[in-house]
């Protein structure tokens, strides 16, 4: 993985760096600290009498609207359509490689409003949704099944939701999911060992 380096002032605190969000460029841009901005642009209009006319628009730091526990900022484009833009890909794209081509973007921490390019890695479907439930659970894909009462072991595997089984316990639970990382010979980070 390439390392992402970042200047320190002598304040201590990293320098905010912007790059321009993909497929906005020239229009807006993010920040490694999770900050988006646009950018003075003229803008080309038509007034109601049929007349062209052109005005400077200033830039400024967009407000951040919180959805589904992720930060996203309305990004206007052409004929003022608006699309909304995940806060966290945006820094990801701009300041992240991704020569594996994952399609997620985890938040290192678990904290899903923390958008700084340090907090953030790209992952694939399956190590997302191990990372989460590493951060609420004693064991990576052990849940309480809520009709039977039993512990339910699962795991994401070739892009597919493989229900191993129901168990007693989460410990047995946990051992039937290594058994069966052990025989699909499936490596991951988040699974290695228990949570603490």
């Amino acid at each position: 993985m390439e390392e992402i380096k970042i200047e320190i002032l002598e304040s201590g605190r990293a320098r905010e760096v912007w790059k321009p969000i993909i497929g906005f460029e020239g229009v807006y841009e993010v920040s490694n600290f999770g900050i988006v901005r646009s950018l003075k642009r003229t803008i080309k209009s038509v007034s109601a009498r049929g007349l062209l006319y052109n005005y400077i628009k200033k830039g400024i730091i967009m407000k951040l609207s919180l959805h589904k526990q992720y930060l996203y900022c309305s990004l206007f484009i052409v004929q003022s359509k608006q699309f909304r833009l995940s806060v966290h890909k945006a820094v990801a794209q701009a300041f992240i490689p991704n020569p594996e081509n994952k399609s997620c973007v985890n938040h290192i921490d678990g904290n899903k409003l923390n958008n700084t390019v340090e907090n953030l890695e790209w992952v694939t479907i399956r190590e997302n949704t191990c990372h989460s439930h590493s951060k609420t659970n004693k064991y990576v894909g052990v849940t309480l099944h809520k009709k039977t009462g039993k512990w339910q072991s699962r795991i994401w595997h070739n892009d597919k939701a493989v229900h191993i089984g129901l168990y007693t316990s989460q410990e047995e639970a946990y051992s039937a999911r290594v058994k069966y990382e052990i025989d699909n010979n499936i490596k991951n980070k988040y699974l290695s060992t228990p949570q603490e």
